[in-house]
């Protein structure tokens, strides 16, 4: 059984970046993709 979500969350980095494709106007400027990382090997929750 896993533990709960909000236990992952010191070990997820977020990043946000610009999306590709068509957006017109707002293309330049909102920041809609986002990226998490999870590092399965690093991890402290999930044990061998």
């Amino acid at each position: 059984m896993l533990p709960p979500a909000a236990a992952f969350l010191p070990e997820i980095t977020f990043q946000t970046s610009r999306s590709s494709g068509p957006g017109g106007q707002n293309v330049n400027k909102v920041e809609s993709r986002v990226e998490l990382r999870w590092h399965l090997s690093d991890s402290h929750i999930i044990s061998a």
